[in-house]
This record gives structure tokens, sequence and C-alpha cells, in this order.
């Protein structure tokens, strides 16, 4: 990839690298105890964000570990706070490290005879006012350079000199407990690959993976997202997913999981004796815990739509009547984005 990157700068054309992640790296983790930086508020690891003038000093403004649910900030600590081991490793790469391991490569004289740009775009870079118009002026003016974003810059650019893209890292997507995630990562694939060769120029697409013998990831390649699409179709039908089935997904929000799970649990104790559904649940969210609030979940999966309805009219409105519902939100989804 690197000798790919190479050989398009050399031909006066851009590259875009497409990670979607950023800041520095997405997990702190102490090497002597295996302590990591999570954050107090959700069940999630604290991103570290910082640039490499910045990585000698924890307490710079532009040194902080970050949240990217509910915002909470933190300073870097200096030793571990387990066991006071000064050997803290930032763990996996964000936009931030990919940019910094680029420039080190193609931007610095001791390694690189020309010097070329890399232009970090993501919420990071942008969030100045005109700071947007003002990367989208120097790309356009055609110069190679190397394009590092997120899915902010998947969709709807024209970069007509942009002829190599490159997705490093591309398993993450193939790998999620999610069903849906591989058909959301063969989409944002097919629109990244989407910005190579849109000028006069042909496009050339590279893609890391660890998985090279990926099963979903060759039928995307070789025969095209509709016949990806379809495969994932008959897996659907096989497990009784969307779009064979037709779901409600019910949210439940408060100050415990105990009191979110037991709501959930009363809930179902109130469906129709023949309500002929799938009821899964109830089981703590993905992220059990965001910004100090707990989440637990519940889904029901129908074969026909008119049959779900039918008994989420008569169920929902005594559901949120519960006592065990009270001071606590309940929300109905019909036919959720995942869960």
């Amino acid at each position: 990839m690197i000798g790919a990157i190479r050989q398009t700068l050399e031909a006066g054309d851009q590259v875009l690298i497409f990670l979607n992640r950023r800041g520095y790296a997405p997990v702190l983790l102490c090497e002597a105890c295996g302590w990591q930086a999570d954050c107090p508020r959700c069940d999630a690891h604290l991103t570290v964000h910082y640039n490499g003038q910045s990585q000698r000093n924890s307490y710079s403004s532009n040194s902080y570990l970050k949240c990217h649910h509910c915002d909470w900030q933190a300073y870097i600590p200096t030793v571990c706070p387990d066991c006071g081991s000064q050997n803290l490793d930032a763990k996996g790469m964000g936009t931030t490290r990919l940019s910094e391991n680029l420039h080190a490569i193609f931007a610095n004289p001791q390694t690189s005879k020309e010097l070329y740009p890399i232009i970090q775009i993501d919420r990071d870079t942008t969030r100045r006012k005109d700071s947007w118009e003002n990367i989208y002026e120097q790309i356009n003016k055609g110069n190679p350079a190397i394009l590092v974003g997120t899915q902010m810059v998947a969709k709807g650019h024209h970069f007509p000199n942009v002829t190599l893209v490159c997705l490093p890292n591309a398993d993450r997507g193939f790998l999620s407990a999610d069903f849906r995630s591989p058909e959301h990562t063969a989409q944002l694939m097919i629109q990244v690959a989407g910005r190579a060769g849109r000028g006069d120029k042909a496009g050339r697409v590279l893609i890391q993976t660890l998985q090279p013998d990926n099963e979903l990831l060759l039928k995307l390649v070789k025969d095209g997202y509709l016949s990806f699409a379809r495969e994932l179709l008959q897996e659907r039908q096989m497990m009784g997913l969307p779009p064979h089935r037709h779901a409600a997904l019910i949210r439940c929000e408060g100050k415990t999981l105990a009191a979110t799970t037991q709501a959930l649990k009363d809930a179902i104790a109130h469906l129709p004796n023949a309500h002929n559904l799938a009821v899964l649940g109830p089981i703590d969210a993905p992220m059990s815990k965001k910004n100090s609030r707990y989440h637990a979940q519940l889904l029901l999966l129908a074969k026909d739509r008119r049959q779900l309805h039918h008994v989420l009219g008569q169920w929902w409105q005594p559901v949120l009547a519960l006592p065990s519902a009270k001071y606590l939100k309940l929300t109905l989804d019909i036919d959720p984005v995942g869960w």
C-alpha cells in the first residue's frame, strides 16, 4: 500500500486513505497490569487525543482523553492509576496517528526526497469556522497530497485528482456483533471507493485486510454489491431477521440496570396471551451505561406486520402506565436500524 501511495504521488495525483476512527488511538493501556482508561459515565474506552508535539506533555491542551459518546474529558495520566507504572501505551490507530505515521514516510526530508502534504479531514480538524472550506480549497488545487479522512469524506465530495483510495483495517465492520454491520460496511466501502477516478484518470482501490479469505468481502470485491446483498438476504431469511421479519425494539433507560430490566420483564408479562411474537430479552443494550444512565432493551419479531402493530396497539399504553416504569424512559422503535 505504501508503494502504491508513493507511485500515485509521484505521478502527480492525490491519495485518499479512509479510516473511520478519529483521534490518536482508541485505547490507553498499562502494559504492566492491564489497566485501561475507561469513561466513568459510559461503558466505553476513552479515546486518546494528541499530536506528535504534545505527546511529551500529558497536560498540554492538545493532549487529553475523551469519550466520544458523552464528551467526558480527562488528562492523560503520567503513571498508571492502579499500579504506578509509567509503561502506558496508546493502542490502536485513529486518523491523527495515521496522519503522523504517513508524515514520517512522505513529508519528512530524512525519508522522502519530495515532501507531500498530509491533509487530515475529520471532526477534530474541521471544527473551527472556515476550516472545511480551507481544506477543500487546498485539495482542489490538484497538487499531489494524501487525504486522511473519516466518514466525512465518504459521501458526496468530488475530488477529481484522487486516483487511489486506500482502506486500511477493513475487517472491523465484518466482525461486529450488529447483524447489519456487514451491510453498512459494504455500503461505506462502495461509497469511499467512488471517490477514486472521478476525473479524467482511472481510479484504483486497495483494501487492507487480515482476512483475505472472508467470503463476504470476496463476494463484494468480485461480484459487486448486488450479489453481496442477495447473499446477506438469504442469511437473514434463514435466521428470521429483517426484512423477512418485522421488528419492534423497546428501549428502557434509568438510573439502575436492575430497574430498567425489571420494567421490561413486567412489560413482557402484559403481552396478550396469543400474541404469536418472538420475544427476545430483556437484555443489556450494546452500551448498557451511557452518560451515567443505564439501558436495557426488548426485541419483538413478527412474521406479519399487521399482527405486530395490532399487538403494539393494545399493549404499549398499558406498558407506559406500569408502576415499575415510573421515572424511567421507555421508547418504542418500529423497524429499528440495529440492536
